[in-house]
């Protein structure tokens, strides 16, 4: 089972629906899951849908924990699955931040997201939660060749990002 996972506006769907192809997988959408087994609650303040994590991750285990098939999962939460691979996409904050004001987010959740990628959140949490984590920069794109290769080969490999000078000049196009 492999997870892809990454800030919003990275790229995940595309990549997984490309993995998922390439490996005759099954592709589930973690957004849509979670919606159809109702562990979503509104935030108004935030204006977004919040995802139980812990009750995500019960639902996952009973529908798929004995899973022996081949299975793809699409989302910012994926990698908190009990899954045996992790793909973490990661990609340039001022990419980043024009797809999500694109989306029409709020200069504050686009501000959140940016912050968490240039933190490498979402890495970070893998690497505590999994032995098999992949960080690939998406911002040019994903050669899916590297992930299928990857997964072949079982094995850790990890990239070391850094968006530190780019993340400045996001934050500072959001305050224009």
């Amino acid at each position: 089972m492999l997870a892809v996972s990454g800030t919003p506006a990275v790229g995940k769907t595309t990549v997984s629906q490309r993995i998922a192809r390439d490996l005759d997988a099954l592709l589930v959408d973690l957004k849509e899951y979670a919606l159809e087994k109702t562990v979503t609650e509104r935030d108004d303040s935030r204006d977004t849908q919040v995802i139980d994590v812990d009750l995500l991750v019960a639902e996952f285990v009973r529908d798929h924990g004995g899973s022996e098939g081949r299975l793809v999962v699409d989302g910012s939460l994926s990698h908190f699955l009990p899954v045996t691979h992790v793909l973490v996409l990661r990609a340039d904050p001022r990419l980043l931040a024009s797809r999500m004001l694109e989306r029409h987010y709020s200069r504050e959740k686009v501000q959140e997201n940016i912050e968490a990628e240039y933190a490498g959140v979402i890495l970070h949490e893998s690497c505590d939660l999994h032995e098999n984590v992949l960080e690939l920069d998406a911002t040019s794109g994903v050669d899916t060749g590297v992930v299928t290769d990857w997964l072949a080969a079982g094995g850790r490999r990890l990239m070391d990002i850094d968006w530190s000078m780019e993340f400045g000049q996001a934050l500072a196009s959001l305050h224009k």
